[in-house]
């Protein structure tokens, strides 16, 4: 987790930056510290995940799928409902191309 957090953020096919602050920005919500569970403070995580969308939607992987399902569940626990509908789409379209791709390309 420390490496995939820290420059050059390399990634895995389980783990990457993208993935790790998508779960901070739901996971934070459930925090005693008030300071921590802030909407802006979770908005935070949410957007710096999203900043990793376009690198590793040039190669999806299965940490991909994952973090825009979790963006989805975001959105929509924020009754953001269009936009957890958006990401969920772009995790099942990764889902979908990542399929696709040869093995070894996987």
């Amino acid at each position: 987790m420390t490496a995939s957090v820290n420059p050059p953020f390399p990634r895995t096919s389980h783990y990457s930056p993208l993935l790790h602050n998508a779960m901070l920005s739901i996971g934070l919500g459930f925090s005693d510290d008030p300071n921590l569970r802030h909407p802006l403070t979770r908005k935070k995580f949410a957007d710096q995940a999203k900043s990793f969308i376009d690198e590793e939607g040039m190669n999806p992987s299965v940490a991909t799928v994952q973090a825009l399902a979790h963006l989805a569940a975001y959105h929509s626990l924020g009754a953001e409902h269009n936009l957890g509908w958006l990401y969920i789409g772009m995790s099942l379209r990764c889902a979908m191309a990542r399929e696709s791709l040869p093995e070894e390309l996987r």
